[in-house]
């Protein structure tokens, strides 16, 4: 645990209860509310963004049905069942602009267009099947990326490095490096800005002002990037999905037994929050996460597709949450204020990344900022921008939002037990132990010792800067 989180602890010790800072609940990878956290029953954003009641997201959807192909959710089905038909202008309206420039082409009729969306159609189902036989017959494996190689490039020559004091060798973890250790001291508690920055503030912590979309890497003192701060889709109308995609949560939470009967939630370790689990998804820029994963950290991305490929094809049964993706677990935390207390995720692959993405309308520079503990670190964290981080290895938190905003997150990892079944060759790991002989035990032995440290060349590194 970081000095600066044994600090706060023992501070919030001589002003409470001991028996009210800590729970010996097991760790879970899921995002915590306060259990002050209001209920709302109504869908209302404040004025942060301009939404424009989300005009204009049936173009946004069709692009990204077409890149990334039809997949059914019930979040999906929700949120397309209410926008209902496109809205085009008026026949006479058009008839009239035409009339007004000779130069434009005359309006097709119904039936053309008719015609047109069913060629369209046809087109975006004739390439995905094209695209699925490629994929068949070339033996393409689980998690493969679709980012193209100018894109990477593109994105690699924008990343910024963002120099910290962490210690990634000497980061806590299990023996075998699989996971991470359970610490069960954990402090239900949530901090203000305040509190973490500025000359008057408790911890010193350094303030992080990030855009939301300039991609940052988060480097240590060895100059190893151990995360980054990745940012968004630079599609145009990005900002409106994301938007959009925090009203279908809101719809979903209300729609879920625990909103129904909230009382009963109040008492958890993590607060007052609705959680939905795989299952549900957001598809709109799920190529992007991957995308992020594979273009900043291609080694690391590589380990998990080929131990997962490994997985499905031992039990075709099996089948990831969407397409194109390596994490094999995603969760959607419904709020409707998403704020978590420091803690790890510590069942998470130890030297893996966790993916996590902001949702709905609140103002980062207020709240909602990401807190790593061991970095002493906090990172502004607009809304419909994502990050990726350690997160069995770093303590990490969020700062409050105003209770008349909303904060949603959506999360996507890996468990480190998936990986030990892999290599113990489909085994719990005491069957797999009385199947080796003696020198095949000690070989794994090694491997075991060796794990962690293979695990952190598997990070990209850059040029060590003293940080002091």
């Amino acid at each position: 645990m970081p000095e600066l989180l044994k600090e706060a602890i023992r501070i919030q010790d001589e002003v409470s209860p001991s028996d009210d800072l800590f729970d010996l609940l097991p760790l879970s990878s899921l995002e915590s509310t306060p259990p002050c956290s209001p209920i709302l029953q109504a869908t209302s954003f404040p004025k942060y963004y301009d939404s424009e009641e989300l005009e204009g997201l049936d173009g946004g959807r069709e692009r990204a049905e077409e890149h990334c192909g039809n997949s059914s959710g019930v979040l999906q089905e929700q949120a397309y069942a209410s926008k209902g038909p496109k809205k085009h202008g008026s026949a006479s309206a058009t008839l009239d602009d035409a009339s007004a420039d000779d130069s434009r082409p005359s309006p097709i009729s119904d039936a053309k267009a008719k015609r047109k969306k069913r060629c369209k159609n046809q087109s975006r189902k004739n390439r995905k099947k094209r695209c699925e036989e490629t994929k068949r017959d070339n033996g393409t494996s689980y998690g493969e990326t679709a980012a193209r190689e100018e894109s990477k490039k593109k994105y690699l020559n924008a990343l910024q490095p963002l120099y910290t004091s962490a210690q990634t060798t000497k980061a806590a973890h299990v023996k075998t490096g699989y996971n991470s250790h359970n610490n069960k001291e954990h402090m239900l508690k949530t901090f203000m800005l305040e509190e973490l920055v500025g000359e008057n503030s408790k911890y010193k912590m350094v303030l992080f002002e990030w855009d939301g979309k300039t991609p940052t890497g988060l480097v240590d003192q060895d100059g190893r990037m151990f995360g980054i701060v990745a940012g968004h889709p630079t599609d145009s109308k990005w900002q409106k999905l994301s938007i959009w995609a925090a009203k279908c949560l809101e719809e979903a939470r209300l729609r879920c037994h625990a909103a129904q009967e909230p009382q009963q939630y109040l008492s958890q370790r993590r607060g007052a929050q609705v959680v939905e689990l795989p299952g549900v998804f957001y598809k709109a820029g799920r190529l992007y996460f991957m995308s992020v994963l594979s273009t900043y950290a291609p080694d690391l991305h590589a380990y998990y597709k080929d131990k997962l490929t490994a997985l499905h094809d031992r039990d075709p049964s099996l089948k990831p949450t969407f397409p194109s993706t390596v994490f094999t677990a995603t969760t959607y935390n419904l709020g409707p204020q998403t704020v978590c207390y420091p803690h790890t995720d510590f069942s998470n692959l130890a030297f893996g990344w966790c993916s996590i993405t902001a949702l709905s309308s609140f103002d980062p520079k207020k709240g909602g900022h990401l807190v790593l503990w061991e970095c002493g670190l906090v990172i502004e964290f607009p809304p419909g921008s994502t990050v990726l981080i350690p997160s069995a290895l770093i303590h990490h938190s969020n700062t409050p939002i105003s209770p008349t905003e909303k904060r949603y997150s959506f999360m996507q990892y890996s468990a480190g037990a998936l990986f030990r079944w892999v290599d113990h060759n489909f085994q719990k790991t005491n069957d797999y132990h009385k199947s080796l002989s003696r020198e095949a035990l000690q070989e794994l032995d090694e491997k075991n010792k060796n794990r962690w440290a293979y695990g952190l060349t598997l990070l990209p590194r850059l040029p060590s800067v003293s940080t002091s």
